[in-house]
């Protein structure tokens, strides 16, 4: 479950390219102003960073999520604590969870002041919830990634 973290992810990134040059990949937004310069950086930048973060997933199953790479300065060939990993793990995927799939249901029915996306057909809105639907997985799954990691890193007890 883990490795399929960044798969999850990739479609809402593949979504935000067209979007970073101008493209309004069929949103109507009649409060949207005209495309500026910064939005290719900040866009770029936005897909970098979710891709990394998802793919920190991937750290909770990996040897790197046990012990640190000796590359790494200060802290490389030292063991990841498992609070360390379990703490920002889990309110990661509380957020994640809050955010992309709480906040959709929320902005259906206009409650908190949230509102849902307006697309200029079906097509457009179809293809939009094929590439952000996978992102309401993220959370959960960083959970259960979680929990896993937390039990197999668990003190255990003394046998004498």
């Amino acid at each position: 479950m883990a490795h399929a973290v960044p798969l999850l992810v990739l479609p809402s990134s593949v979504w935000r390219f067209p979007v970073a040059f101008g493209f309004d990949m069929g949103m109507v937004d009649p409060e949207a102003g005209p495309w500026v310069w910064w939005a290719l950086p900040y866009t770029f930048g936005l897909i970098a960073v979710t891709e990394l973060l998802a793919y920190l997933t991937v750290g909770l199953v990996s040897r790197w999520g046990e012990v640190t790479p000796h590359w790494m300065p200060l802290i490389g060939g030292r063991r990841v604590r498992r609070l360390a990993a379990v703490i920002p793990a889990t309110i990661g995927g509380v957020l994640l969870t809050a955010l992309w799939a709480v906040e959709p249901i929320l902005g259906a029915f206009g409650l908190f002041g949230l509102t849902t996306i307006e697309f200029r057909n079906g097509w457009w809105e179809a293809i939009g919830i094929v590439a952000y639907t996978p992102l309401a997985l993220w959370g959960p799954v960083l959970l259960a990634v979680t929990a896993s990691y937390a039990r197999r890193r668990r003190p255990r007890p003394i046998r004498t």
